[in-house]
């Protein structure tokens, strides 16, 4: 559970980062019942970082790609 447990709190960071799902629940039910499962555990939801300060920080991330990316 811990090697992947990172998974189960980036996932919905990204997610809201890109604007698209990457796990739907109708065709992995049993990893996001995990991963569910996993990020409730109160330790776990102790320790992780701020979803906010992860959310601003892929977004800053993010943007000199995009901007590379345009077409000139």
């Amino acid at each position: 559970d811990l090697a992947l447990g990172l998974l189960a709190n980036l996932v919905s960071v990204f997610e809201e980062v890109i604007g698209e799902k990457i796990i739907e629940k109708e065709r992995f039910p049993l990893l996001s019942a995990w991963m569910q499962e996993f990020a409730e555990v109160s330790i776990i939801k102790e320790t992780w970082p701020p979803r906010e300060k992860l959310v601003t920080k892929f977004l800053a991330m993010r943007e000199p790609y995009l901007a590379a990316a345009k077409p000139k």
